[in-house]
């Protein structure tokens, strides 16, 4: 990490420094300022010296604008970084490196691309990029792999992913995801919860199922929206997966449904979930039933799937509140106890992703709504955030 290699030189570096002026560190020190040099010390040090004396100072200097070179280098690899100092160096293991607020913003596909790429490159020894396949616009659907040993399946490392913007209008979800990748990168070697969770998962990220859905849902007005729910061909993504009780609804599986199918069926996943917003619950499988009505549908696993939708919501500062706060004037509040739910008792639903993963795979999916908002100010993200850091760091470490 760049902040270690500075603290390593600038030991070795004092040392030399010492060394070259024959005094003890606390004298030394007195004579040598990292920031600036002392005019007056520094000329009556020339005066007294002899010619002899006077290659150590150029030494002095040489080394001070090394330690310029490598403070400058530090500072602009923070340079998004708060809390973070060459004086806290030693405090390493306790730091977590935090992004400022003017760093949150809604990104297109473009900018969502450039930004994975970036990431990818710069955290190469942590972070993969793949993608699974296209949309109907053909839009790469991207993946970031974050892993100790990105690439490769670890036989006893289990294999996690996160899933958004699977509506298009849902944009939460999308940069949570965004951001949660670059928090992992950033603290990877710095947090060492941070570092264990790298170390002992093999995490995929997926910020945006529904690349088209998302463009034009950033392009549309309020009144638009609900045509921008769905993928380009006019299908509601989660409701085109295979069911357990019922034939398709909406027809054969799209190009992103078959993608995330091929996906899940390629990789050993054993825990999931998706991001999705419009409510504030943690939402758990099944979907449906065999008679299509909203009643409480478990699977063989209910006991599992409450604890780990609770993992969440508990982790959540306000989704397991009985009267947790409500952003939207416009649209009913609704109440959930401990703030989670089992799908087929808030509404039937078939199709959905989550029941797809448990059925057809080893995958415990369950779905995660971030609030009533669903394309809000960027000025509001950093909230989401701070909101649903811990929540998904938490959910993730339910894997292990």
């Amino acid at each position: 990490m760049p902040h270690l290699k500075l603290l390593a030189l600038c030991l070795v570096l004092q040392g030399l420094v010492l060394s070259a002026l024959g005094k003890p560190p606390d004298k030394a020190a007195k004579k040598i300022s990292f920031a600036k040099e002392n005019k007056h010390e520094t000329e009556s040090a020339r005066t007294k010296s002899s010619n002899n004396k006077k290659e150590p100072f150029a030494g002095v200097k040489d080394i001070k604008h090394k330690l310029d070179v490598a403070r400058d280098d530090f500072k602009e690899h923070n340079q998004v970084v708060t809390g973070t100092t060459p004086k806290e160096l030693e405090n390493d293991a306790k730091e977590e490196i935090h992004e400022k607020n003017i760093s949150f913003r809604h990104h297109n596909y473009e900018e969502m691309t450039w930004l994975l790429k970036d990431y990818s490159r710069k955290y190469s020894k942590i972070a993969h990029l793949y993608d699974i396949g296209i949309s109907v616009q053909n839009r790469k659907l991207w993946v970031m792999e974050i892993s100790n040993n990105p690439g490769k399946h670890e036989p006893g490392e289990p294999e996690f992913k996160y899933v958004a913007n699977m509506h298009g209008d849902e944009a939460i979800g999308r940069e949570m995801l965004l951001h949660l990748i670059k928090y992992l990168c950033k603290n990877y070697g710095v947090n060492p919860r941070v570092t264990n969770i790298i170390d002992t998962t093999r995490i995929h990220i997926m910020p945006s199922m529904n690349p088209d859905g998302y463009e034009m849902a950033a392009t549309f007005s309020d009144e638009e929206w609900k045509s921008s729910r769905s993928n380009a061909n006019g299908i509601d993504l989660n409701r085109n997966f295979p069911d357990q009780f019922f034939p398709s609804t909406n027809g054969a599986p799209q190009p992103e449904t078959r993608a995330v199918m091929k996906w899940i069926n390629s990789i050993p996943f054993v825990l999931s979930a998706s991001l999705h917003s419009g409510a504030l619950v943690a939402n758990y499988p099944y979907d449906d039933n065999p008679s299509g009505q909203s009643v409480y549908s478990a699977t063989p696993d209910d006991d599992v799937f409450r604890q780990l939708a609770r993992s969440y919501s508990e982790a959540h500062p306000t989704m397991h509140l009985a009267n947790a706060p409500w952003k939207c004037k416009d649209i009913p509040r609704e109440h959930f106890i401990d703030g989670i739910t089992n799908g087929a008792k808030w509404f039937s639903v078939s199709g959905g992703m989550q029941d797809y993963n448990y059925v057809h795979s080893n995958c415990f999916d369950i779905t995660l709504e971030l609030g009533c908002q669903k394309f809000p100010n960027a000025t509001e993200l950093p909230e989401y955030w701070r909101e649903n850091k811990e929540a998904l760091l938490k959910y993730i470490e339910q894997v292990n």
